[in-house]
């Protein structure tokens, strides 16, 4: 355990931390797959059903480019919450358990309280997020009174559309930074060890700090296969979001003493 101190004399008890050579993420990786291999069934019934719901969110918001990428980046924003099933089969594999789907569902009832704090702080910062995303499509088109009417199409067609997008892309970025900070193994404490979402939270960015070039690597390979699976209209996050969800489990195991 590791005892930190903050400038206001809290005190905060957090389990050790071990850093991790550059080739983690790939062992990371093809551990999740093996988890699949093992648990075809659940796993790859999570990710369809998740994928049905990406599809609804995005029939619901393509009028609107505003309530389009929160439907997108709101996906990446929860998916350590979404996820939880995936570790929950993971723990119970390499404890030569035969998980069941009910197992799956139930993970999250040993510590259900601290679990939902989280989830709510995580819809908090995705409910800003829809905010800013509304004002800044109605500031860059300069279209407050039609904002609900911009299509995709319109939106990649005009100077003002590109403008919106990379401005969109740089604030998403360092919004996408903080909670991967905090959520790399926050959901995966909590479920395994019955651990508060502060506690949590602070052995997660200890995590980070930690293994800086480690995590930026293991975040790029998340945004890349992510990236690959909505390109695929969705249906490559059927493999690719079971998979990251059954290495993020691995990636905890390994960095977390």
């Amino acid at each position: 355990m590791t005892l930190l101190v903050s400038k206001t004399g809290i005190e905060i008890e957090i389990p050790g931390v071990r850093r991790v050579d550059r080739n983690a993420p790939k062992r990371w990786l093809a551990k999740g797959w093996d988890d699949i291999k093992a648990n075809t069934g659940f796993s790859i019934g999570i990710g369809i059903v998740f994928v049905a719901i990406g599809y609804f969110a995005t029939y619901i918001a393509w009028q609107a480019p505003w309530a389009l990428m929160t439907a997108i980046t709101g996906f990446l924003l929860m998916a350590p919450v979404l996820a939880i099933g995936f570790y929950a089969i993971s723990c119970a594999h390499e404890q030569n358990r035969v998980p069941t789907l009910g197992q799956a569902i139930r993970c999250w009832r040993g510590n259900g309280r601290s679990i939902m704090l989280y989830a709510l702080l995580l819809f908090l910062v995705l409910f800003i997020w829809s905010r800013f995303n509304w004002l800044m499509t109605a500031l860059m088109m300069h279209a407050s009174g039609s904002v609900f009417t911009l299509t995709p199409e319109r939106l990649l067609a005009s100077a003002e559309g590109w403008g919106f997008i990379a401005s969109y892309a740089l604030v998403g970025l360092l919004i996408a930074a903080a909670v991967f900070a905090g959520s790399v193994v926050t959901l995966q404490l909590m479920m395994d060890r019955k651990t508060d979402p502060v506690t949590a939270v602070v052995t997660s960015i200890q995590t980070v700090i930690q293994n800086k070039k480690v995590m930026a690597h293991w975040a790029g390979l998340i945004f890349a296969l992510t990236t690959v699976g909505i390109a695929t209209a969705y249906l490559g996050l059927i493999i690719l979001f079971p998979l990251l969800g059954h290495a993020s489990w691995h990636a905890y195991r390994d960095m977390v003493e």
